[in-house]
């Protein structure tokens, strides 16, 4: 398995529409998807940051944020990861071109790995 970036990162916010004006306004960032309580940034590359409003529940980890680390197959790194004795959480999941999956690391945080679906 190589990581190959850091191809996502999520975050909820109870100041949503606080943080939705800050990644575009100060960070700059390219509004692609904005809903009631869900924005999504996509950056020149592709990797994706997505804001979370407070009563959005498809943001299961809801006391950090959470990043993906971007491989070639998350299948595929997922049994790798497995067979080294990593928990995952849930299953693989897929949704605006990303697949992605949870595992809880070491310390206790949930990370993701995540890719782009062709």
């Amino acid at each position: 398995m190589r990581v190959l970036g850091i191809g996502w990162l999520g975050s909820r916010s109870a100041a949503f529409q606080e943080m939705v004006n800050f990644a575009s306004n100060v960070l700059g960032m390219t509004l692609t998807n904005l809903q009631s309580d869900l924005a999504v940034f996509k950056m020149p590359n592709g990797d994706e940051f997505q804001l979370f409003g407070p009563q959005n529940s498809n943001l299961p980890y809801t006391d950090q944020p959470v990043a993906g680390f971007l491989v070639e197959d998350v299948a595929i790194a997922r049994a790798e990861m497995e067979a080294k004795g990593v928990v995952f959480l849930g299953e693989i999941e897929e949704w605006n071109g990303f697949a992605w999956t949870y595992f809880r690391a070491p310390d206790g945080r949930v990370y993701e790995l995540t890719h782009r679906v062709k």
